[in-house]
């Protein structure tokens, strides 16, 4: 089964990670109200593209969502 996630990047760095779509949009609005000086940038990225990127499959073990 395909699952996709969406990252939250602050200045290049991941700091969130969520399975729902809306979920991650609220908390990065959040975010740049709290940080505005800051760059944030919000992506997804399937179960199979994770092996593409370790950073967000790093981050999506360590938050419990990827075994």
């Amino acid at each position: 089964m395909v699952q996709k996630f969406y990252f939250i990047e602050e200045n290049e760095e991941i700091v969130g990670v969520y399975e729902d779509h809306d979920d991650a949009r609220e908390e990065a609005v959040y975010l740049k109200e709290d940080h505005p000086l800051d760059h944030f940038r919000l992506f997804s990225l399937t179960t199979y593209e994770l092996d593409n990127y370790p950073d967000a499959y790093d981050y999506a073990c360590d938050s419990g969502l990827v075994n």
